[in-house]
């Protein structure tokens, strides 16, 4: 059991009492005061956020949740969300400290949003997100002719890293 001045002494600015209930063998609640580590406050992602805006300002609690979000037209690469466990951050993969002491980060990296293309019944896009969803820098979007059509334009396109395709999707024709 620790109290406030044996917190204090480990180090004030990176550890916090907590207190909570236990049960004992004897079915009585005792209340236990233990000295929780802090976590680091959190840096946001260039072109992004992280929500609440304490988790960017100050050292986190045990149990707090924080999440990094995007600017519009960017998308996240790594974890979004973060849990303040004794000291470190996890998420529900792991602990984002790496075995060098480093942290594993998440950035903001731009996206491609989907294809304007009308699909008609004898042609097919691959992957589908190229029509569907967002699509991250270097995918690639291809369109399938089926047997008897010919192709009239590019069969594939890239995102590039400024948000937009290397080009424009052909079509299928008879």
């Amino acid at each position: 059991m620790y109290d406030d001045e044996k917190c204090r002494k480990r180090n004030e600015n990176t550890y916090r009492n907590d207190f909570h209930l236990v049960c004992d063998a004897n079915g009585q609640w005792l209340g236990l005061t233990e000295c929780i580590p802090l976590c680091e406050m959190l840096q946001p992602p260039k072109n992004g956020y992280v929500f609440p805006e304490s988790c960017g300002e100050t050292q986190q609690v045990n149990g707090t949740i924080c999440t990094y979000s995007c600017e519009n037209k960017f998308i996240i690469d790594g974890e979004q969300s973060f849990t303040c466990y004794h000291g470190n951050w996890i998420t529900l993969k792991s602990l984002i400290k790496k075995s060098d002491g480093s942290h594993a980060t998440s950035t903001c990296v731009p996206y491609c949003g989907p294809l304007n293309v009308t699909t008609q019944n004898h042609s097919s896009i691959d992957p589908l997100t190229c029509i569907e969803g967002r699509n991250s820098v270097g995918t690639n979007c291809n369109i399938n002719c089926q047997t008897d059509y010919v192709l009239k334009g590019d069969a594939e396109v890239t995102c590039m890293p400024d948000g937009h395709y290397n080009g424009e999707l052909g079509f299928c024709l008879s």
